[in-house]
C-alpha cells in the first residue's frame, strides 16, 4: 500500500532529499548529497511511501508563486515504482494543496523525456525552457487547477 504525506521527522526529511537526489541527480552524474533549494522551508513537500517495504516510492515540492499561480518542482519516481502510477498520484495531491492555499494555475519545467507525462496529466506545453540542470531541454507546462 502507499501513502501519500508529507515528511516531518527526521528520518522522513533523510528519506525525501535522498529519493529526490536519486530520481533527479544522481542520473545526471552528481555527486551524492541533499540538493536542498534555498526556497524548501517555505515549500509543500509530499513523499510517496510504501507502507509494505517501509521504504520511499517518489517525491515532489510544490510552491505558490503568487497569490495565484504555483510552481511544480523537484518531482522524481524512483526507478522500480515507475509507470505503476505513483507520479500521478503525488501529483494530484500535490495539486490539491495548492489549490487549497488559493492556486488557479500550477506551471512546472518538465525535462524533455517527461513532457508524455505532464501531458497525460493534464498539463499543456507552453514554450521550450532552455537547458536546466545538467544541459537537459525542458519545456514550461501550465494546468489549470480551478
Amino acid at each position: 500500500m502507499l501513502q501519500i504525506y508529507a515528511p516531518s521527522s527526521t528520518t522522513d526529511w533523510d528519506h525525501y532529499y535522498q529519493t529526490r537526489y536519486e530520481t533527479l541527480r544522481a542520473p545526471l552524474g552528481f555527486p551524492p548529497g541533499r540538493y536542498e533549494d534555498p526556497t524548501d522551508p517555505e515549500a509543500l513537500h509530499l513523499m510517496a511511501w510504501d507502507e509494505a517495504l517501509a521504504a520511499p516510492a517518489g517525491v515532489v515540492r510544490g510552491q505558490l508563486l503568487t497569490e495565484h499561480a504555483a510552481q511544480v518542482r523537484y518531482m522524481g519516481v524512483l526507478d522500480n515504482y515507475q509507470g505503476r502510477g505513483v507520479g500521478r498520484l503525488l501529483l494530484n495531491a500535490m495539486e490539491n494543496l495548492l489549490q487549497a492555499q488559493g492556486a488557479h494555475t500550477a506551471g512546472l519545467h518538465a525535462r524533455d523525456y517527461a513532457v508524455p507525462f505532464y501531458e497525460k496529466c493534464g498539463y499543456t506545453l507552453q514554450y521550450p525552457s532552455g537547458l536546466l540542470i545538467a544541459a537537459i531541454p525542458h519545456f514550461w507546462m501550465t494546468k489549470e487547477l480551478v
